[in-house]
């Protein structure tokens, strides 16, 4: 709330200030609005973002412009995930191929649409699909999904395992028991208070009361 607080203070962005530091701001504000859970403020902010991908002459080639085109896009669609603003995202997003990061995130997106959409197993192979292209590469937020998708499917005891892979990498990304992997982050969304939450609303859907407890304290 505090970052946020202080971000706010950049709105409106003046004229006088370059393209390329404008769009920082609205990006900064933009990942604050949706920590904050404020999706509809976000969108307010990608609007302005767009308007600030022309003229051509504010980049320094066609690529970094159809680059940064890409992240407002990827910003666009997980404001309207987190709003709940799905209907027409679905088809706009299966048309899109965008590279690297960007395609990665882009896919989580269109797996967490088909589990709003309660296409629980669409959600696991698109989620699937995602880590194979990124050369299986697995992250931590790819377990805590299939967590969550098991545990929509009456599946606790699964759900537990995917948990706590979830779980083990995230501790291993911040430098834990096996350290940091080379070339990975970790997911600065996702905590191990959350993975542990997600673990005891498993528990007790498992019948595992007493466990639940302990992991919830």
């Amino acid at each position: 709330p505090q970052a946020f607080q202080l971000a706010s203070r950049l709105l409106p962005v003046p004229p006088s200030l370059s393209p390329a530091f404008s769009r920082k701001i609205l990006f900064l504000h933009c990942e604050l609005s949706l920590a904050l859970h404020q999706p509809e403020l976000a969108l307010e902010q990608a609007a302005r973002l767009e308007t600030l991908l022309q003229p051509a002459a504010a980049f320094s080639s066609p690529e970094e412009q159809e680059a940064e085109a890409g992240r407002v896009l990827v910003l666009k669609a997980r404001c309207q995930v987190m709003a709940r603003q799905t209907r027409t995202l679905k088809k706009e997003l299966k048309s899109v191929s965008l590279p690297g990061p960007l395609g990665q995130t882009c896919e989580f997106v269109r797996a967490h649409i088909e589990a709003l959409h309660s296409n629980h197993r669409k959600s696991i192979k698109m989620l699937n699909s995602c880590v194979q292209a990124a050369g299986n590469r697995v992250f931590p937020h790819y377990y805590n999904n299939l967590g969550c998708l098991h545990q929509f499917m009456r599946k606790p005891n699964l759900a537990i395992y995917y948990f706590k892979n979830a779980l083990d990498r995230l501790d291993g990304s911040q430098g834990g028991e096996g350290g940091r992997v080379p070339g990975q982050e970790s997911s600065s969304w996702l905590t191990q208070s959350q993975v542990l939450y997600n673990i005891g609303v498993s528990l007790l859907h498992a019948k595992r009361a007493s466990v639940a407890f302990d992991i919830l304290v």
